[in-house]
C-alpha cells in the first residue's frame, strides 16, 4: 500500500519522528480528500476533520463537509513539494 511505502522511505531518512509523524499526516489528509471527493457522500467524520485540520488542510472541511475546490490546490501541491524536498535534505538523493 502507499502508507507501507511512505513509512519505509519516512524510516530511511533517520528524520527527527515529529517529522515524521507530520508527513504521515499530511498523506493521510491527502488520502481523505482523494477519497471523500470521489465519492458523492462528501461527509466527514470528526476524526478526519481533526486530520485535515492537523495537516494544514483546514480549507478542505467545511460544516462537516469535504470541499475541494482550485483554491484548495496549493495547499496539496505545496505540501507534496515541500516532502520531495525534505527528501532531498534527508536522504541525500
Amino acid at each position: 500500500s502507499f502508507e507501507d511505502h511512505l513509512v519505509a522511505v519516512l524510516d530511511a531518512t533517520h528524520a527527527p519522528e515529529d517529522s515524521k509523524k507530520a508527513w504521515r499526516m499530511f498523506f493521510k489528509a491527502m488520502s481523505i480528500v482523494r477519497n471523500k471527493v470521489s465519492h458523492s457522500d462528501g461527509k466527514l467524520s470528526e476524526e478526519e476533520i481533526a486530520t485535515l485540520n492537523g495537516a494544514g488542510f483546514r480549507s478542505f472541511a467545511r460544516d462537516g463537509v469535504i470541499t475541494f475546490h482550485v483554491a484548495n490546490h496549493p495547499v496539496a501541491i505545496q505540501g507534496t513539494l515541500n516532502f520531495f524536498n525534505y527528501l532531498v535534505r534527508h536522504l541525500g538523493v
